[in-house]
């Protein structure tokens, strides 16, 4: 059996930063623990996207888990953040990583080189209908290997509702 990422993004897997390699590699269950921040929209539909995708408030340096159940060659990210937890399902779609929160599903191109994993977005649903792609909300997600250690960093932006969620850190197997 072979890892979801590696699946995914095949060849260039292995010109990934050996951190990021590390983390994407596993067949089994496995948790990582690390430390991050998360920052959060003040807006009114900020706040409650943010509450529906159930993403943890903000908070400065504090303690990271990242649970990755794996079974049936899909996987179940939980993140916790300082006690917060949000969780997605990460799947192969096609060419593409599907990740699933709550309703919403997202499809991405994984770009892999060198220096990491840029995740792409190149779909957008909710309850399984197609978002106009006017409505997509932007998202900046990358992985990359800093001092030896897995980092993370994630952003995202909705049209109307403007800035949503960051949130950053490190991760090292537990």
């Amino acid at each position: 059996m072979t890892s979801l990422y590696r699946t995914v993004i095949g060849q260039r897997f292995d010109v990934l930063p050996a951190a990021v390699r590390e983390l994407h590699n596993h067949e089994t269950s496995v948790v990582y623990r690390g430390q991050g921040s998360v920052e959060r929209g003040s807006g009114l539909l900020s706040r409650l996207v943010g509450a529906m995708m159930q993403f943890p408030p903000a908070m400065n340096e504090t303690a990271v888990s990242v649970n990755l159940d794996i079974r049936d060659g899909a996987e179940i990210w939980t993140r916790d953040f300082g006690g917060h937890r949000f969780s997605s399902r990460l799947s192969k779609q096609g060419e593409h990583l599907a990740e699933s929160f709550v309703a919403i599903r997202v499809r991405f191109q994984l770009e892999a080189t060198a220096a990491g994993i840029n995740m792409i977005a190149v779909r957008w649903s909710v309850l399984a209908i197609p978002l106009p792609r006017f409505l997509w909300p932007r998202i900046i997600a990358r992985e990359y290997e800093q001092d030896g250690r897995f980092h993370f960093f994630v952003e995202s932006k909705m049209p109307l509702a403007g800035f949503v969620v960051r949130y950053r850190g490190w991760l090292a197997l537990a």
